[in-house]
């Protein structure tokens, strides 16, 4: 098979491609260089995992600022591992993503299979919209952002004035709440989640969704990047363009999002070990006890660090964290927190600390 430009065959049309600030991708190349130092210290091959290494440069673009990786790309083993992994949102999916590296075969590889359950979501959606009503889909999260890879789910926003389409798509098979969610496709509605949290949008048709790496190619063109498709493989590499990142970088909002999906997996977990939690072997019993206390304890504590940030920003205090705050944030978006959306999130996530003690209680 020929080798071809995915972007050859971009005839589509979206609409609103992109509804986030977007920042210009500065120092990409010095971001890119520290990428490659960590795959040499891992013995992973950056010419068959580009879209892994191209996907860890825009992490390391989220947390560390190009001083600190001039000093990395420089230093010794220890020292350079001590500067990217650190405590935060973005050296988590750092370290989750190197532990079990994944090469360009197998990102295209999942997205044949993620194409499938695609295929099958669109059916599923012809099939609850009973009244035939007039919806609009968006996609958000790591595809929407460009940075998608083998271990990302598709995330999905159906938005309707129909609320029985909005019900039955928030509580069928593809809401992470369905105890037979299978995770690759997450569908969300209007209806629950809040849309402050889920930019960047990129409205799609059910047509655009056939071709869904057709549709990140899109993406990634806007972001300066060119994927390209080779018998079973793919690869990611900069075009003419300069790189940009899109502003989804708000550590604040984003994290409460993230940590949200974790609270909703720990208690999915504990749910469905119940009768393991209240078997006969007790020593098991304990094991598992202490286990699920652990997770929610640690989910209990990075809440807890979001609520503070939260509050430094809505009670606008000036101090030293706020100056932090506001500087790794971009204007138009820390004005979005300043308006209220920090008030907002301020009291979603003092109500998940809260029920997450109770949860914790009750083991």
């Amino acid at each position: 098979m020929k080798t071809k430009s995915i972007l050859l065959a971009l005839s589509l049309s979206l609409a609103n491609p992109i509804n986030a600030v977007e920042l210009s991708f500065y120092n990409y190349e010095k971001y890119d260089t520290l990428t490659s130092k960590l795959f040499k210290t891992y013995n992973i091959d950056s010419d068959t995992s580009s879209i892994l290494q191209r996907n860890t440069a825009y992490y390391f673009k989220n947390y560390l600022k190009i001083d600190s990786v001039n000093s990395a790309i420089s230093a010794d083993k220890d020292q350079f591992l001590e500067t990217i992994y650190q405590r935060n949102f973005w050296a988590d999916k750092l370290e989750r993503d190197i532990s079990i590296p994944y090469s360009d075969k197998e990102v295209f590889s999942y997205f044949q299979s993620v194409q499938m359950e695609l295929d099958h979501f669109v059916k599923y959606l012809k099939v609850v919209n009973v009244q035939n009503s007039d919806f609009s889909i968006y996609l958000y999260g790591s595809m929407a952002k460009g940075r998608f890879g083998a271990n990302s789910s598709v995330d999905l926003r159906i938005e309707s004035n129909d609320l029985g389409l909005l019900k039955a798509i928030e509580e069928g098979v593809y809401s992470k709440t369905n105890r037979n969610f299978r995770g690759n496709i997450e569908a969300s509605t209007s209806l629950l989640s809040s849309r402050d949290i889920l930019d960047p949008l990129v409205k799609v048709s059910i047509g655009d969704l056939s071709n869904l790496l057709e549709v990140y190619a899109k993406i990634l063109k806007g972001m300066g990047f060119l994927l390209t498709s080779k018998d079973d493989s793919l690869s990611v590499d900069t075009s003419g363009n300069r790189q940009r990142i899109h502003m989804e970088f708000n550590p604040v909002e984003d994290r409460v999002f993230y940590l949200d999906k974790k609270a909703s997996k720990v208690q999915k977990n504990i749910i469905d070990n119940f009768n393991m939690l209240i078997g006969k072997d007790e020593s098991q019993d304990i094991l598992s006890k202490n286990a699920f206390i652990a997770r929610v304890s640690t989910l209990i504590e990075d809440y807890s660090e979001v609520q503070s940030d939260l509050e430094t920003v809505s009670e606008n205090r000036q101090d030293e964290r706020y100056k932090v705050i506001e500087s790794v944030i971009a204007k138009a978006s820390f004005d979005r927190l300043k308006r209220g959306l920090a008030k907002k999130l301020l009291n979603h996530v003092k109500s998940k600390i809260s029920s997450l003690k109770k949860l914790k209680s009750n083991l």
